[in-house]
């Protein structure tokens, strides 16, 4: 048997979906050993215990022409073994539909869904899989109701988080001594985000936050960790215009996972300020939700269905949008200190559900696959 993971990415990546698929590669390598491999166009960071097969290809553009031919090349080549074909990577789903019927080549398909694309693509990818991932029970539910296709054949897995990290950082580091490794002020209340600043070209919310501190006492200040430096430059430019650019802080992009999440642990709040937005409403779900709920940080979060699927009572809802309604939720936290400590330590007892390895087994369970 071979259990294949298809992505045409290139690592390093800047991505939170780069992240996402090394995680879950790493997972699958650890059930699967020798019977998985990672596909991946280039490999410039040697990563290490996912089962990584490089291409080691020289182009930047025309990547699923490449793999156009290269599917059926594969396929040939271990005629002989069962294949799964596991992608999240709508290009590469839609080529290997089109080899499994045109060229009624043997294999099984694993679509892992991520978000709808609201055209032809969604029937095709969905009625074309054998099997389906989604992350929320929202997604699940508007894929049926979108392709037609059978519960049955669908399966909500969600997650992941490394806890193992989140656990070592903590017992190592208070969050006085990471404050003063990040040279972060000891002294201030710090409201954090942490993640890709956009996503698709759309804002995350960010300028709401950034309003918020308008409102906000002196002795608060909003951090930013994982923008571009475009990005970074566009949102100094909205905090400078309304007049709150010294109570910001703006971090770059972290090649290192530790230092995201010693960024996280340095907060005293943690806040989705997702916007009240059709992707972000009905399938973008935030990855980062896990790692804030391992942080053993209070979060604030946009009241969107999607998300509340996971955090519910658990942490502080607010209004997408309305910076008023999160300054309320943050000075809710600050008189009512205890109350986010008991939302917090729940968060970090029920994220123990949601690791990259739990999600790898219910996938793997679920597709009938053997593993260790």
């Amino acid at each position: 048997m071979k259990f294949i993971y298809l992505t045409s990415k290139k690592y390093p990546g800047k991505t939170a979906d780069h992240n996402f698929v090394k995680n879950m590669a790493k997972s699958f390598f650890a059930k699967l050993g020798s019977d998985f491999l990672f596909v991946v166009a280039k490999d410039e960071e040697k990563i290490k215990e996912a089962g990584v097969f490089n291409l080691d290809l020289k182009i930047r553009r025309g990547r699923s022409f490449f793999y156009f031919f290269w599917i059926p090349f594969f396929v040939f080549k271990n005629r002989k073994e069962k294949i799964i074909f596991f992608s999240n990577d709508s290009n590469l789903l839609l080529i290997l539909i089109f080899w499994k019927k045109a060229g009624r080549l043997n294999y099984l398909i694993c679509s892992d869904w991520h978000q709808m694309f609201l055209n032809w693509k969604d029937k095709r990818i969905a009625r074309g899989s054998d099997y389906l991932i989604t992350t929320s029970e929202r997604l699940k539910k508007i894929i049926m109701r979108r392709t037609g296709v059978s519960k049955k054949n669908i399966l909500l897995a969600r997650g992941g988080v490394d806890l193992d990290r989140f656990i070592k950082i903590s017992r190592q580091f208070s969050k006085d001594e990471i404050r003063k490794e990040l040279n972060l002020p000891r002294e201030k209340k710090i409201i954090g985000y942490i993640g890709g600043f956009k996503t698709m070209g759309m804002g995350k919310g960010i300028k709401t936050m950034i309003e918020a501190l308008i409102f906000l006492e002196e002795k608060y200040r909003m951090m930013f960790v994982g923008g571009k430096e475009e990005e970074i430059r566009e949102y100094k430019k909205f905090a400078e215009e309304k007049g709150v650019r010294e109570k910001c802080i703006f971090v770059s992009w972290q090649n290192k996972e530790e230092n995201l999440i010693k960024f996280e642990q340095a907060t005293d709040v943690l806040v989705i300020p997702y916007p009240n937005e059709e992707h972000f409403r009905e399938w973008g779900f935030p990855m980062k939700v896990y790692e804030y709920m391992a942080s053993g940080r209070p979060i604030i979060y946009s009241n969107l269905e999607i998300i509340e699927e996971v955090l519910g009572e658990n942490a502080l809802k607010f209004k997408p949008g309305e910076e008023s309604d999160l300054v309320k939720k943050i000075y809710f936290l600050e008189k009512n200190e205890k109350k986010g400590e008991e939302m917090a330590e729940e968060n970090k007892k029920i994220v123990c559900g949601f690791t990259w390895k739990r999600r790898a087994e219910n996938i793997l369970e679920f597709i009938g696959v053997n593993f260790k």
